[in-house]
C-alpha cells in the first residue's frame, strides 16, 4: 500500500504531522482530559490555520483522515473529512462534510454529544472507501483516479504517476 497518498498523515495542510495535539482537544472541554478522550479519542492533528474555515480551529483524526471537529471561542462541530487528491498544479485540498450543528462549550457534557456526532460522520467517510482490486486495500475515495486501481498500485504496476 502507498502510504503517502491523499488523506494520510504526510498531507500538507496538517501543522505538524508528527504531533499528537490531542491534549490541546481535551483542554478545551470543561470535562476532565481521561473523560475526554475515552469519549472522542485521541491521535488528533491539527490543521494549518485558514485551510478550512477561518472562524474555526480545526484538528483532524484517523489515517486516512476520516474525522474533524472545529472549535470556535464558545461551541465546536463535527463533519467527516473529505481530501480533493492532487492534480497538476492544483494542491490537495481539505474540506468538511456536512459539519453538525454546533454543541456549546461551557456544556459539561459536550464531549459526549460530540462522541454521536463523530460516529456519524465517521461512518459517512468509511462508507465511500473501497477496495483496491489489485492490492485489496481498503482506500478512501482520494487515493484513486477514476475507478481501479489505486495511485500505489497504478505506480507500482504500470509504472503510471497520477499526481
Amino acid at each position: 500500500m502507498w502510504v503517502d497518498q491523499p488523506g494520510y498523515l504526510s498531507s500538507p495542510f496538517l501543522v505538524d504531522r508528527s504531533a499528537d495535539a490531542s491534549e490541546q482537544v481535551t483542554a478545551r472541554f470543561a470535562a476532565g482530559h481521561h473523560e475526554v478522550l475515552a469519549s472522542i479519542g485521541g491521535a488528533w492533528r491539527r490543521v494549518a490555520d485558514g485551510r478550512v474555515d477561518a472562524n474555526r480551529q480545526w484538528f483532524v483524526a484517523g489515517s486516512p483522515l476520516q474525522v474533524a471537529i472545529g472549535f470556535s471561542e464558545s461551541d465546536v462541530v463535527a463533519g467527516a473529512v473529505q481530501v480533493s487528491p492532487p492534480l497538476l498544479f492544483h494542491p490537495e485540498e481539505l474540506s468538511i462534510d456536512r459539519p453538525s450543528s454546533a454543541v456549546p462549550l461551557s456544556d459539561a457534557q459536550a464531549h459526549i454529544a460530540l462522541r454521536r456526532r463523530l460516529i456519524a460522520a465517521q461512518k459517512r467517510r468509511r462508507d465511500t472507501f473501497q477496495f483496491c482490486s489489485i492490492c485489496r486495500t481498503y482506500l478512501p475515495p482520494e487515493a484513486y483516479v477514476g475507478s481501479q486501481p489505486c495511485r500505489g498500485c497504478n505506480a507500482q504496476y504500470f509504472g503510471l504517476m497520477i499526481d
